[in-house]
């Protein structure tokens, strides 16, 4: 029996696509990868990121309970009564009462006497110890105030720095003690010195002129005893005190 004729399909029923289909691309078939989106750091071209903060940054930007701060003020300065009160040790030379009775001195008077060194020699470390807390709080609210001084800040200029330390010391009867840690006497505002200074260069004067020696003498002329009179600020070891104290290191920067 003959197959049956397959029925021919006409020209019409053809479906022919139209140019729109003919230049559409299947994504699929394309070898070009999607556009990724930036990371991390990155940023678009000719911008820079920005800078993330120091954690020293952070820490003066964040508030500080007072107790806190008084906490850590305390904490600080019993640490630098023990270190002044070592250093000091062998220059006080302070005797017992049991080695004044062995150099003939009556008992009862050696008690005396003992009890009168340990009183002369705590009002003395006291006042060393009070002295260099100052001078310190002092060096860091010049730097913070004055960059000029600071020789961490672009602003800094080591030369005027010299110049006007040495200036300091002159005026203030700058001493230090034999090991050459600590100061034993400045008669003269250290923050109102420095302060002084950094206007005068400000306004145009010569650095080191006279002007600033008048100043000094004339500062000097009314301060009867070490002063601090900066604002209160964070109390540390710095270059800038480092510096008065001869211990001032080369910057290679």
């Amino acid at each position: 029996m003959a197959d049956e004729a397959t029925p021919a399909t006409s020209v019409d029923e053809v479906a022919i696509p139209d140019e729109a289909e003919l230049n559409a691309v299947d994504p699929k078939e394309t070898d070009t990868p999607p556009a990724e989106e930036p990371k991390g750091d990155e940023t678009e071209e000719g911008e820079q990121p920005p800078e993330k903060e120091t954690p020293e940054e952070a820490e003066e930007e964040t508030p500080v309970d007072p107790k806190e701060r008084n906490r850590r003020g305390y904490a600080e300065r019993t640490k630098l009564k023990s270190q002044v009160s070592e250093a000091l040790a062998p220059q006080l030379q302070q005797q017992t009462a049991e080695q004044l009775v062995e150099q003939g001195v009556d008992p009862a008077l050696a008690e005396i006497e003992a009890l009168k060194q340990d009183i002369e020699h705590e009002r003395f470390i006291n006042q060393v110890t009070e002295l260099n807390s100052g001078l310190n709080t002092d060096a860091n609210n010049v730097m913070r105030d004055f960059p000029v001084f600071d020789e961490k800040s672009k602003q800094y200029d080591a030369a005027f720095t010299e110049k006007v330390e040495k200036l300091y010391k002159e005026a203030a009867g700058f001493k230090l003690d034999p090991t050459g840690q600590f100061v034993l006497s400045a008669n003269l505002s250290l923050y109102d010195f420095y302060q002084q200074m950094a206007e005068f260069r400000g306004s145009g004067v010569k650095q080191g002129a006279v002007e600033g020696q008048k100043a000094a003498e004339k500062m000097l002329a009314s301060a009867e005893s070490p002063t601090s009179t900066a604002p209160a600020g964070k109390e540390e070891d710095d270059p800038f005190l480092a510096g008065l104290t001869g211990k001032r290191t080369n910057n290679t920067g």
